[in-house]
């Protein structure tokens, strides 16, 4: 469709729209203020959740059936918040009329003025209002033609939140004026349209509450992980890994008190020349053991541990010559005694040596 002007244009709420949006927020300033609470009264339960940063952010409680004002009876099961125990309060959402903003109305108001808003009320201000029920006649406070004009204040460096704010009836059985049922409200709606809200012969007109975007269970459940919540579970993944880590260890182990690897050679071993081309290169093994932690980082493409030798290797002297593989191990090593094992870890070297005569000296011209 063609748009006959910019005042046509609209822009669609996306999934983070808050309840604020497309309405008037009503903004505490500290100190007094005097309003008047009247119409529809909205609740909603949201989660105070504490990010990795320190910060917080809120999400709306899916075990909360706003409908009844209520919470299901199994809320573990419908919210993954109320699941790991994470606190949740009970919001009122209600139109207010503020009689500071009418009384400064200027002679000429722009389009967007109002002095008609809907605030969010903590619990303990709630709790605060009802209160004063008998202050008002046994009437109803947000009462069309009997409820009271409230003097609230507000301190947002109180010591406590529940101290936050105080209340106090200014007018018992209040009704509106004329001209203040005469105001109109423009709304705009998630789908981007607008609706202007008129007032009656009792009240003057409405904001219509926002219930904005509600996440899904999964998406709970991603927040939370994402923000730590879950972090039993990452220490039983580290238990796991340390566990195989440990294992690993602990074989190496069996061989770790042989000799250390001579290391003034070309080559940790000198394999035969008649080795066939296709024999599969020798593993490393080391005789001693990194921390657990290092064993499951330094794990090797085809899963077998690398652990780092901490020791020093010992020098030779010139005298002492190279070592030269058998043509066959007694041993349990088989056909490994052609690796590094045969002349590092080996336990029987010596009767290697006495019973295949497999220790030659070589000069280093040999290399």
């Amino acid at each position: 469709m063609v748009l006959k002007s910019f005042d046509d244009v609209h822009i669609k709420g996306g999934n983070k729209r808050r309840w604020s949006d497309g309405l008037e927020p009503y903004k505490w300033v500290k100190g007094w203020q005097r309003i008047r609470l009247y119409g529809d009264i909205y609740t909603d339960a949201r989660h105070t959740i504490k990010t990795k940063t320190g910060k917080f952010y809120t999400e709306n409680c899916l075990a909360y059936d706003w409908q009844n004002d209520a919470f299901v009876d199994d809320r573990e099961a419908a919210c993954e918040n109320c699941r790991m125990k994470i606190q949740v309060g009970v919001r009122h959402y209600i139109n207010v009329f503020s009689l500071d903003a009418w009384e400064k109305q200027p002679k000429n108001p722009s389009p967007d003025w109002t002095c008609i808003f809907m605030a969010d009320f903590p619990p303990s201000l709630i709790k605060s209002i009802l209160d004063l029920k008998p202050l008002n006649k046994n009437a109803s406070i947000s009462d069309p033609l009997k409820g009271a004009v409230l003097n609230i204040k507000f301190d947002p460096n109180s010591d406590s939140p529940a101290n936050m704010y105080y209340a106090a009836v200014e007018t018992a059985n209040w009704a509106f004026e004329p001209d203040m049922l005469n105001l109109t409200l423009v709304q705009e709606l998630e789908d981007g349209k607008r609706i202007v809200h008129k007032g009656d012969d009792k009240l003057p007109p409405q904001w219509r509450y926002n219930r904005g975007a509600t996440v899904t269970l999964r998406e709970q459940k991603e927040s939370l992980r994402r923000n730590g919540y879950y972090g039993e579970e990452a220490s039983d993944t580290n238990s796991e890994v340390s566990k195989v880590a440990a294992d690993a260890i602990s074989q190496l182990n069996e061989i770790d008190s042989a000799p250390a690897p001579r290391s003034n050679v070309k080559n940790v071993a000198i394999l035969r020349n008649d080795t066939p081309d296709e024999a599969p290169p020798p593993k490393k093994v080391f005789a001693t053991a990194a921390p657990a932690a290092e064993a499951a980082k330094l794990s090797s493409d085809d899963g077998d541990l690398e652990i780092p030798f901490n020791a020093a290797p010992e020098r030779p002297s010139s005298s002492q010559g190279q070592l030269k593989a058998p043509d066959s191990c007694p041993t349990k090593f088989g056909d490994f005694a052609r690796a590094t094992a045969c002349f590092t870890v080996c336990k029987v070297r010596r009767d290697c040596e006495k019973n295949t005569k497999a220790l030659e000296e070589t000069t280093d011209d040999s290399l």
